[in-house]
């Protein structure tokens, strides 16, 4: 799958990479982030938003909730206020976890620079 496919829907950096090494570094931050996420999904099903469709450069990008979250911003008015309120939040939150090399990767995999980041 080519990384334009990807970068079509809206990926400036890949937060399921980032995600993932926060996972693995902070026993608190699916703690915080999957309650989140369960909001996330529920908004999605509410909005009839079918998310697993999109596809990415990486198999793991199918499904992946940058998708829904880019569609829950056209579609959902609660959803952007919420997320007005909470990403700052989570963001530095994530951030804390995570050095530049990290972001770089991210970037440069989001926008078809770089081998994948993610293990096999």
């Amino acid at each position: 799958m080519p990384h334009t496919e990807q970068n079509k829907a809206g990926c400036s950096s890949c937060t399921l990479y980032l995600v993932r090494l926060c996972y693995g570094r902070s026993f608190w931050f699916p703690v915080f982030r999957e309650p989140l996420v369960i909001g996330m999904r529920l908004l999605g099903r509410l909005h009839g938003i079918d998310y697993f469709t999109v596809e990415g450069p990486n198999k793991d990008c199918k499904g992946c909730l940058r998708h829904l979250k880019n569609a829950l911003k056209e579609r959902s008015p609660l959803f952007c206020f919420l997320n007005g309120l909470v990403n700052p939040v989570f963001n530095r939150l994530r951030d804390s976890q995570l050095v530049k090399e990290d972001k770089t990767t991210a970037k440069d995999f989001a926008a078809g620079k770089g081998p994948s980041p993610f293990q096999e």
